[in-house]
């Protein structure tokens, strides 16, 4: 991330940035991508860095973005009503991670997909 200051544009926020993040940023493709052009994704992904990508890193790190959006909601109190409908498929998405289950196909923006 960058920012304008007095002094000119200074670079700010490292935390994830970084050699071989580009899993977050497959990820965060996959999860604006439809389930059925997923495979699409990968493929384009794996041309570019001529490597295997690891679908469970992939899911892991979805469920990190959609944890992110539902922390960045709760700031907001309009959106309180929104989380409550919607923390029920964020919450399947996390027991079925810890389950051990491929859930690559069934993840959306909020969670699981039904």
């Amino acid at each position: 991330m960058k920012m304008r200051t007095s002094r000119g544009i200074s670079f700010i926020d490292f935390g994830l940035s970084g050699f071989g993040y580009y899993a977050s940023d497959v990820a965060m493709g996959a999860l604006f991508t439809k389930n059925e052009l997923r495979d699409d994704l990968l493929s384009g992904y794996t041309n570019i860095i001529s490597g295997k990508i690891d679908t469970a890193q992939l899911e892991d790190l979805m469920f990190l973005n959609i944890c992110e959006y539902y922390a960045f909601l709760v700031s907001r109190k309009e959106k309180h009503m929104w989380v409550r409908e919607h923390i029920p498929s964020l919450i399947e998405l996390c027991k079925s991670l810890l389950k051990g289950k491929t859930v690559f196909y069934n993840i959306n923006q909020v969670g699981l997909t039904n």
